[in-house]
């Protein structure tokens, strides 16, 4: 890496078209002044800037503000009387972001928002309506093989000795040719199939 006073020689000469004469006696007097083995600032009073420039009264403060203007040298002044400012040599040009791009917005890449599985509705139960003490109607829409089931579960009534008398119908079920409701398990009954169909097809 170069020494600290080649690279402000470079900032100046790089400057140099946009510097006064007035702004190049006080670069190279700061350079003089300031610059040293790793050191780049230092506090100087206003009276030495005037010796070593040869500007006075209005055109130092005039010079000075320029130079930090362009951002070659960065400034403080000091409080009081006879309170020497602060300077410091910018030798290395500052930094500037680099501009935000604006990408096109590619649509088939784009991520599209997870899709909603729709929830199919469960299905309905059959309803029973209890039409009588012990029996039930269960709805015409309702399984066939519960209906079989049904008619297969019935109470049976058992004898004194044990043995089983009859059966007991207990409920009432839909026939599956006519849809018309008969108690499960009555005389002429068929499985699934009430009398009346019973005995039409017997016909």
């Amino acid at each position: 890496m170069s020494s600290p006073r080649n690279r402000w020689a470079e900032r100046v000469l790089a400057a140099r078209p946009q510097l006064t004469a007035e702004e190049h006696r006080l670069a190279w007097a700061l350079d003089r002044l300031v610059l040293g083995f790793r050191q780049t600032s230092e506090r100087l009073g206003d009276q030495l800037l005037r010796e070593t420039t040869g500007l006075h009264g209005r055109s130092l403060e005039r010079t000075r503000r320029r130079l930090v203007e362009r951002g070659l040298v960065r400034y403080k002044a000091g409080r009081g009387r006879g309170n020497r400012s602060w300077y410091e040599l910018v030798l290395d040009e500052p930094e500037t972001p680099a501009p935000e791009r604006d990408f096109p917005r590619n649509e088939k890449t784009a991520q599209k928002p997870a899709e909603k599985t729709a929830q199919k509705p469960a299905p309905e139960r059959a309803r029973s309506k209890e039409v009588g003490p012990g029996c039930s109607y269960e709805h015409p829409g309702a399984d066939r093989a519960s209906r079989a089931d049904a008619s297969d579960q019935e109470e049976q009534e058992p004898a004194g000795d044990g043995s089983v008398l009859h059966a007991v119908p207990t409920s009432v079920v839909a026939c599956v040719v006519c849809d018309s409701p008969y108690v499960a398990g009555e005389p002429g009954s068929g499985p699934l199939t009430c009398p009346a169909c019973v005995a039409r097809r017997a016909a």
